[in-house]
């Protein structure tokens, strides 16, 4: 999966008009135990607490999910996880 990312990387640059490509994985933060992992999820995988907020990248800048407008977490709904590079 690691080989992927380079040629898929390549690609982008080869094929399309793009000359900038961020890489923003999603996190959650649990206000219970202090955990932070990766992905947004509504239950924390360490303590099983529902209390958690959703950390991700808008503009160029990480920010609270519960802190964005409608217009904002419509778009964070419609976005589309990468699992494989191909």
């Amino acid at each position: 999966p690691s080989t992927e990312i380079p040629g898929f990387m390549a690609r982008i640059f080869r094929e399309t008009r793009n000359r900038e490509i961020i890489l923003a994985p999603d996190f959650s933060t649990c206000h219970d135990c202090g955990l932070t992992s990766p992905g947004l999820k509504s239950v924390c995988p360490f303590c099983g607490s529902v209390s958690m907020e959703g950390i991700a990248m808008i503009t160029q800048y990480y920010s609270r999910v519960s802190g964005w407008n409608k217009g904002k977490l419509a778009e964070l709904r419609d976005r589309r996880p990468i699992d494989r590079f191909a």
